[in-house]
């Protein structure tokens, strides 16, 4: 199937649920809740996001090198391109736009990327567990229970899977047996041979930023849950957010559009505050990182002015 085709299904996909999940809960009070979001909180959350997007480049800066300025707006065109594709793959245009300005390919760079995401995932893997056992008194029913072990379960398979491309000869073999996909053998070689050769002192620097990127991400949906004056604690949302956030990589549409507002009622009815809350939050949250990200198209011009 054309990719293209794929991602308008993929994209109607999650409109259709969208629609339904916001047609059962009623417009109004979506347009309602929007209407009284406290517009000084957030435009702080995007503060905080903004940091955060500065925080989360720095592990492609210190794996791939470049410069400061080139790698972060690179990660947050890379961050735009993922709100629209799905299982936001659109992320991996960093490793494109970086090789631009190193020496490295762009086939290490995507190793690099996919390790950094293992990384990433290896961590969320932690806090959906952690998160399950925080609000496990709350779960009431086999379905809350059966949606948060789904959930704590994606980010394992990406993980084995990442490994496996990484770390084994599987997807080697694979490849081999396929003519068409057998001229990509060296793009994967050199993924693999890039993701190996990177030290373990960069890879503690990259634990390290993946931490301190949870925090600071974690203030912006703080700070977007109090615009909408659902009062959450901190720590609930350091732990909401690898929740909602493993669900946007679902492939089954861009971001996890419509699952992602799903679950986020799912998760704010547990937690005894409205499904529209929930809903209201997850598209709040969409919108303020676009916003956000959209800084990114700066990377564009830089292209433009260096072409090579």
């Amino acid at each position: 199937m054309d990719s293209r085709l794929r991602n308008i299904l993929a994209f109607s996909l999650g409109l259709l649920i969208l629609a339904y999940i916001i047609g059962t809960l009623g417009p109004g009070r979506i347009i309602e809740s929007v209407a009284k979001t406290r517009i000084e909180l957030f435009l702080l959350a995007g503060l905080f996001y903004l940091v955060n997007e500065f925080i989360a480049s720095l592990a492609l800066k210190i794996s791939m090198g470049g410069s400061l300025w080139g790698v972060w707006m690179a990660h947050m065109r890379g961050m735009l391109y993922s709100n629209a594709t799905p299982g936001r793959v659109g992320y991996y245009y960093t490793a494109f736009s970086i090789s631009k300005g190193t020496s490295k390919s762009t086939s290490g760079n995507i190793g690099i990327v996919t390790l950094i995401q293992g990384v990433n995932f290896t961590i969320k893997v932690f806090l959906c567990i952690t998160a399950l056992i925080y609000i496990s008194s709350l779960l009431s029913s086999n379905a809350s229970v059966s949606y948060f072990l789904t959930v704590s379960m994606v980010p394992v398979f990406i993980v084995a899977a990442i490994g496996l491309v990484l770390y084994t000869d599987a997807l080697n073999r694979v490849m081999e047996g396929i003519p068409l996909l057998r001229r990509f053998l060296v793009n994967v070689e050199l993924m693999q041979k890039a993701s190996k050769e990177m030290e373990l002192k960069t890879l503690a620097g990259v634990v390290f930023v993946a931490l301190l990127s949870w925090i600071y991400m974690s203030a912006q949906w703080y700070l977007i849950a109090h615009s909408l004056g659902a009062g959450i604690d901190f720590v609930t949302a350091l732990l909401l957010q690898p929740l909602l956030t493993t669900v946007m990589f679902i492939p089954l549409s861009p971001a996890g559009l419509g699952f992602t507002e799903g679950g986020s009622a799912v998760l704010f009815s547990i937690l005894g505050l409205s499904e529209t809350s929930g809903v209201t939050f997850i598209l709040l949250v969409r919108f303020n990182s676009i916003l956000v990200d959209s800084m990114g198209l700066v990377d564009k011009i830089l292209l433009n002015n260096n072409p090579s």
